[in-house]
C-alpha cells in the first residue's frame, strides 16, 4: 500500500495520483494544496466577496458516493432513483452523511471526513482555477443539470471530469460540506456528498 501520509510526496503532484479505498471501492484523487481566490464577484451575495483562501493537500473523492457505495456501510438505499450501484445516493441529510462516515471509519484505520467549502470549491475549480464550470465551459459537457438530466440522476463519471479528474462538481446532485452557512462569514455549504480522507 502506499504511504499517503505526506502532504509533500513528489506522485502527490501529479492529478492522476488515486488511492482506492477497500471496503467501498471509492476512489480518492490528491490534490494538491494551494491559495486561490474563493468566490464569484458575479454570482449570488453569498459567494462574495471574492477573497484569498490558502488550503492544505487534501484527498477528495473522484465521484459522488455512489447507491452501491452506500449499502456496503449502511445496508439500506435512501435513493428516489433506485437506477443501480454507479448511481449517486441521494436523499441523504447532513446528519445521514454524518452517520454513513463514522461507520465507515470504524470499517479501517484510515479516517474519513466531509470538505470544507473551500477545500470543495478548490477541488471543483481543478485546484482553484478560474472556470465558470468544473471541468471546463461547456456545461452539457461537464454536467447533468436541469436541461440535459430529464429529471433524474445519471450514473457517475458519465460527463467530463475536471483536471484533477474529479467528476459531477458541477451537477448530477446536490453536496454536502462540513461547513455550516454562515452569511457573515463567508461560508457556504453545499450539498454534494464528497468524502475527504483526514490525515493519517
Amino acid at each position: 500500500m502506499r504511504d499517503l501520509r505526506h502532504n509533500n510526496s513528489t506522485h502527490a503532484q501529479k492529478p492522476a495520483y488515486t488511492w482506492t479505498e477497500p471496503v467501498t471501492g471509492m476512489i480518492f484523487v490528491w490534490v494538491p494544496g494551494g491559495c486561490y481566490m474563493m468566490g464569484c464577484g458575479e454570482g449570488n451575495n453569498n459567494e462574495k466577496p471574492v477573497h484569498e483562501v490558502c488550503v492544505d493537500g487534501f484527498w477528495m473523492g473522484q465521484t459522488e458516493v455512489t447507491q452501491g457505495q452506500w449499502q456496503r456501510v449502511m445496508d439500506s438505499n435512501p435513493s428516489y432513483f433506485k437506477k443501480g450501484d454507479n448511481y449517486p445516493v441521494e436523499k441523504v441529510s447532513w446528519e445521514d452523511a454524518g452517520e454513513y462516515i463514522l461507520k465507515l471509519n470504524g470499517m479501517g484505520n484510515v479516517k474519513f471526513r466531509l470538505p470544507s467549502e473551500a477545500e470543495w470549491e478548490y477541488a471543483a475549480r481543478s485546484g482553484g482555477k478560474a472556470g465558470k464550470y468544473s471541468g471546463g465551459s461547456d456545461l452539457d459537457g461537464v454536467a447533468w443539470y436541469f436541461n440535459n438530466s430529464g429529471d433524474r440522476t445519471h450514473p457517475v463519471r458519465t460527463k467530463k471530469g475536471n483536471g484533477l479528474g474529479i467528476y459531477d462538481m458541477s451537477g448530477n446532485v446536490w453536496e454536502w460540506c462540513e461547513d455550516v452557512y454562515i452569511a457573515d462569514i463567508l461560508l457556504l455549504s453545499l450539498e454534494r456528498f464528497d468524502l475527504c480522507l483526514d490525515q493519517w
